[in-house]
């Protein structure tokens, strides 16, 4: 009778095993070269997060105090008297959300206008002082721009 050429599985384990351990202990070396080599770096990060994540806490605390404060102001001027501390709390969030969605936008504009005034060579001072006090192929220049980009810019010929 012809003997088996597969091995029991437990002696098979028993052969691999030091190979797996010793790879193991590679990798763990290697790690540990890897954050001993980085260990300013890594270091850095932990500290710019948690100073990140107390930065944001103090903003939303903020942000929560703020809109409290709002929702109580708003409470006497809300139509119905039991409703009242939801739907002014509800119009300080919405008020909240709008400052923000302003801000963004006047954010988007002055960089939308810097990005032109890259363009052509202008200051962005220039763009945001009022028609009047410009030359005129400013005043071109941002008329062809208004067409093209349809934006709306609050300034005299196009508020039309």
């Amino acid at each position: 009778m012809t003997k088996s050429r597969t091995l029991h599985p437990a002696a098979a384990a028993a052969r691999i095993a030091p190979l797996l351990i010793t790879l193991a202990a590679l990798a763990i070396a290697a790690g540990g070269l890897w954050l001993w080599r980085h260990r300013q770096q890594i270091g850095e990060a932990l500290v710019t997060a948690v100073a990140a994540t107390y930065s944001a806490g103090a903003w939303c605390r903020l942000q929560v105090e703020a809109l409290a404060n709002d929702s109580a102001r708003r409470i006497p001027a809300q139509p119905i008297a039991a409703l009242a501390p939801i739907t002014a709390t509800l119009a300080a969030a919405w008020g909240l959300v709008d400052r923000g969605t302003m801000a963004r936008a006047d954010r988007a504009r002055r960089a939308r206008l810097a990005d032109i005034a890259s363009a052509y060579n202008l200051e962005l001072q220039e763009l945001l002082r009022p028609i009047g006090l410009r030359n005129s192929s400013t005043a071109v220049v941002m008329e062809l721009l208004q067409r093209r980009y349809t934006c709306n810019i609050a300034w005299g010929p196009f508020n039309a």
